[in-house]
């Protein structure tokens, strides 16, 4: 906390030199923790999870790396983790809730993503040097990664057929060693289709027993191929739609049933699904997929499972603190039940679909004291990367034994990293929005996470003249934040 507190100071260096020591970094010895976040909105799909968790979600890894070919990186879950050995020409895998070690055999001539290459350091030097002799390079502000000041360049790519916007790189300035990356699409979003962090990263010497698997008494051990990408996507079970499994997938705007190789059925458009907010909801779209997923697999027909998708909405009366939008004089007001990381970015990215070009994002939130350090600076570092004005709310109420400064130079701490100034503190919820009302103007955002005040907060919309906003408006705002 106190380093993130610290100003940001990086030597002058220009995008050439700067980039010289990116690209000269690769052979440096390193361990640290990690995490990337990536909003593809990729739907789930059959046999493929660990592929759709990686390109759409948030990927914990602990990571040490000896050179580019001896590294270790351990994927850490709530059922255990996943651990990757890559040593020379042999590499491994452990997989602690099966309790199995499988070495994989043969030279991967195409491969599936990895947790791997989401490394920072390892996607920083990807993108680098595929970036080609016309792509552009500038120097940007600084900020503090992993306790550290990171000199910042950007890359744009000259190529007009590349999705990709732009590309943001923060690396230590003397050694190069990549610390942060964000990738933009193109389309000027704010918010980074992929971001890849350290939160912790100091220089290591290389220990032969970190980067060696071991296998414990009474566990398995397997032997693997992955020659090519047929094996591959067999092993992880593709055929099942083949086999006549069924899955669900969001085609061209729809949510659709696969039942065979051949056969796509229509649903109904993600637009017409309520609770998804027509679509600029991962998460919840996510939901509404698992749950007519569930109900088709239980035998309800067809068509009452549309027909709840298309009803069921994120209102006060029926779902209340759960993404309610309102419209107050000329703003849009989000009320959101968000009190942790990733409950933060799916407001954010609510907000973010919901904000006119140009159109600015105020964003009040607090939190329980019983939360862990890291999770305090997770919250706020992820409201600070996706809001533009922010304020911090107290919550005496659920402070459970914490100092009440102590929660507050926290969240300030993560604010702080996430690359914004101190936030304006308030007593409580209501005070935070009233400010918020004052400091926006009209067609902009503002959103409140709603943990102590929920019936207040809806009181105080509506005596200002607030009125909730229903499917129908949802999506004419949608288009204009498009427009």
């Amino acid at each position: 906390m106190i380093a993130s507190a610290l100003p940001v100071s990086v030597p002058t260096l220009t995008a050439s030199q700067l980039r010289g020591r990116i690209l000269a970094s690769a052979q440096e010895s390193y361990a640290g923790y990690a995490e990337s976040n990536a909003t593809f909105g990729l739907p789930p799909l059959a046999g493929l999870t660990g592929l759709t968790s990686l390109l759409d979600g948030v990927t914990k890894m602990r990571v040490w790396q000896a050179t580019p070919t001896r590294w270790r990186v351990d994927v850490l879950s709530d059922s255990g983790e996943r651990d990757t050995y890559q040593l020379g020409r042999r590499s491994y895998i452990w997989d602690s809730g099966a309790e199995l070690l499988t070495e994989v055999r043969g030279r991967q001539t195409f491969r599936l993503p990895r947790p791997a290459d989401l490394v920072p350091p390892a996607l920083a030097l990807r993108l680098l040097s595929e970036a080609g002799r016309q792509a552009r390079f500038s120097v940007i502000a600084p900020l503090r990664v992993a306790g550290r000041s990171a000199a910042g360049l950007r890359m744009t790519p000259a190529d007009p057929a590349s999705t990709v916007g732009r590309v943001d790189i923060w690396a230590d300035p003397a050694s190069g060693l990549p610390l942060m990356v964000e990738i933009f699409g193109r389309g000027g979003s704010a918010r980074p289709a992929l971001e890849s962090k350290f939160f912790q990263v100091s220089p290591w010497r290389p220990d032969p027993r970190v980067l060696t698997p071991v296998r414990a008494y009474g566990t398995g051990f397997t032997v693997t191929s992955a020659s090519n990408l047929a094996g591959a996507l067999s092993n992880l079970g593709l055929v099942a739609l083949a086999e006549g499994g069924r899955a669900i997938s969001v085609l061209d705007r729809s949510l659709v049933v696969m039942s065979s190789r051949q056969h796509v059925h229509h649903l109904l458009r993600v637009e017409d699904i309520p609770v998804a907010l027509a679509g600029i909801s991962s998460p919840y779209l996510r939901n509404a997929m698992a749950a007519a997923a569930a109900a088709l697999g239980a035998g309800v027909p067809e068509e009452a499972v549309v027909q709840g998708l298309r009803s069921f909405v994120l209102d006060p009366e029926s779902n209340p603190g759960r993404a309610n939008v309102f419209e107050l004089e000329g703003r849009v007001v989000v009320v959101d039940y968000a009190h942790n990381e990733d409950g933060m970015r799916g407001l954010v990215e609510i907000c973010q679909g919901l904000r006119p070009r140009h159109a600015r994002i105020f964003l009040a939130f607090g939190t329980a004291g019983d939360r862990t350090n890291v999770i305090l600076h997770r919250l706020a570092y992820a409201a600070a990367r996706g809001a533009d004005r922010l304020a911090i709310a107290e919550l005496q109420r659920y402070l459970r034994g914490r100092d009440p400064q102590d929660l507050i130079e926290r969240l300030q701490a993560g604010l702080e990293d996430g690359g914004k100034g101190q936030a304006p503190v308030f007593p409580n919820e209501v005070e935070a929005l009233e400010w918020m009302v004052k400091e926006s103007a009209p067609n902009e955002v503002i959103a409140v996470t709603a943990l102590a005040q929920r019936p207040e907060i809806f009181e105080f919309l509506r005596a200002r003249g607030g009125v909730g906003v229903g499917p129908a408006r949802i999506r004419e705002l949608i288009e204009r934040a498009r427009s």
